[in-house]
């Protein structure tokens, strides 16, 4: 009986070791103008209308610690795509920044989402690990009452 209450112990003790470590998990997660606002919100977005007519973007997002970030933006008319981009990154600075521009007629279609996952190093490089959160920022919220940039 001993040896049954042990390995049961001991199996509990494994199962919520390794539950930390089950980090293949990911999130997505809305990034809108009311979540910003609150008081642990992890982003800062700003939008204006630029001399050029583009709706500019500036994206922050702090960071709880270093990160691998992947920054995506895709532009669709419709179901077709027009552009998309992925820049990825090791972060080990407090915040990452990102400029995007959009014209006010392709707001509708433009999409950007941050994705944020952990890293560790082997062998001196970094590498990612999976699971983490997808952040979806929500640019025709932000950016559909764009106030003209300061100065233009």
């Amino acid at each position: 009986m001993f040896r049954l209450i042990t390995c049961c112990f001991a199996g509990l003790v494994m199962v919520s070791i390794l539950a930390e470590k089950a980090s293949a998990l990911v999130t997505q997660t809305p990034v809108t103008p009311a979540s910003i606002k609150e008081k642990d919100s992890k982003f800062s977005v700003t939008a204006e209308k630029g001399k050029d007519g583009l709706i500019q973007f500036t994206i922050t997002y702090r960071l709880p610690e270093p990160q691998y970030l992947v920054a995506h933006f895709e532009l669709r008319d419709g179901e077709k795509v027009l552009m998309r981009t992925d820049s990825p990154s090791f972060a080990r600075e407090k915040s990452a920044t990102y400029y995007v521009a959009v014209s006010p007629s392709q707001l509708a279609g433009a999409r950007f989402e941050l994705s944020q996952n952990g890293f560790s190093e082997s062998g001196g490089q970094p590498l990612a690990e999976p699971g983490g959160t997808i952040f979806q920022i929500d640019l025709q919220a932000f950016g559909k009452n764009a106030p003209a940039a300061k100065g233009d």
